[in-house]
């Protein structure tokens, strides 16, 4: 910050440094102005790959949708209550807790 201060403080006095900044300046307002229309397009790295640590604990991938892993199809909804849901009979708490005393004459 103190720098900056320092080149703005000599611009001032001396014209031509001055003259240098303002170019330098309007140099980098185009550039920039260019990149937000479109116009060039800023260089982007290619990706390398991750860096794992040697005493890093692997995190395994989820596997769905990978065809090496599950053949590309959901293996989730190959389960035989995957639509409908499943209903335990022996689960219903006002039966155990009444005996059955509500229920309906036939």
């Amino acid at each position: 910050m103190y720098e900056e201060q320092l080149k703005i403080l000599e611009g001032r006095r001396n014209k031509d440094k001055s003259q240098e900044r303002a170019e330098e300046v309007k140099e980098r307002r185009t550039k920039v102005s260019r990149l937000m229309k479109g116009i060039d397009k800023p260089e982007r790295k290619k990706f390398e790959g991750y860096d794992e640590p040697k005493n890093s604990i692997p995190i395994p991938l989820n596997p769905i949708g990978m065809p090496e892993y599950d053949g590309g199809e959901r293996f989730d909804l190959k389960a035989p209550y995957c639509d409908e849901g499943y209903v335990d009979e022996d689960a219903d708490i006002m039966k155990k807790l009444f005996g059955g005393i509500f229920k309906k004459k036939e």
